[in-house]
């Protein structure tokens, strides 16, 4: 396993590189932009199989998207790393650094990366040679999707492609992210009931990750900050927005402006 830091510059072909980016940048859900990836990618590199993990805030794998590959085995990778990794995509601990950006490269001819069991059930009965895998973040700079694209045939992919994949990636990334602003997202609150409110940009953080469904260790391990700085800001915010609890929150937060009533209609 190796990874693809250098991209040669003399090498990108960037008419190519931004034709794909914008194809890519009209998706408007996370999933439809996974998949216009995946197709559209073919124009950078040459690749037969490839599979798309989404991961929600914690790390945890969520689903996954597959092309011209068998179902089971996305679930067989699925269950494996639940058992080994703790349903942790095992990317690596380290958040994004943006001058750091990087490719995965794997060489099955010549790598057992795995135990034998997962290497013969999930590499060598779909005939792979090599992958290259990359990331997506998030806002956070957390770990949100994993592309693998998979090759069959006995030919390394070359500097050319990799370097005008990392390129793209690099943009893509830029787009991906907009998809974690979650104005629209969080119902009908508007910039007049955020400034009511008075929340600070750290307590908006940890209100979206609550929309998520992440809990309070997983907002710390999210944000990189202590369980008990996370429930500080969580007496905080309830207290500017006059709630007690996640419930009452996420109900104000979908109805600004009808809060009692629809409490009244869930006790």
């Amino acid at each position: 396993m190796e990874r693809f830091t250098g991209p040669n510059w003399d090498l990108a072909d960037w008419k190519l590189i931004y034709e794909v980016v914008s194809i890519c940048g009209r998706a408007h859900h996370p999933r439809a932009f996974a998949i216009d990836v995946v197709n559209n990618l073919r124009k950078i590199i040459d690749f037969d199989q490839s599979i798309v993990y989404f991961l929600d805030a914690t790390g945890k794998t969520v689903g996954q998207y597959q092309k011209n590959v068998p179902e089971k085995y996305g679930k067989m990778y699925l269950r494996y790393h639940e058992f080994i990794e703790g349903d942790k995509y095992p990317f690596g601990p380290e958040r994004e650094n943006p001058q750091n950006l990087f490719l995965v490269l794997l060489n099955w001819l010549h790598g057992d990366y795995y135990p034998k069991d997962i290497m013969d059930e999930f590499i060598r009965s779909r005939n792979l040679t090599y992958s290259c895998d990359f990331p997506f973040f998030d806002l956070n700079g957390n770990y949100r999707m994993v592309i693998s694209l998979d090759r069959t045939k006995r030919s390394k992919f070359t500097e050319k492609e990799l370097t005008n994949l990392l390129f793209t990636i690099e943009l893509l990334n830029s787009i991906y992210k907009n998809f974690f602003f979650r104005d629209e997202l969080l119902g009908n609150v508007s910039q007049a009931d955020w400034a009511q409110w008075r929340l600070t940009p750290r307590e908006i953080e940890i209100v979206d990750l609550i929309s998520q469904g992440v809990k309070p260790q997983g907002i710390a391990n999210t944000l990189y900050i202590s369980l008990a700085t996370t429930y500080k800001h969580l007496q905080h915010i309830y207290e500017k927005m006059n709630v007690s609890n996640n419930q009452e929150l996420m109900v104000k937060l979908l109805n600004p402006h009808d809060t009692a009533e629809l409490l009244n209609e869930t006790e």
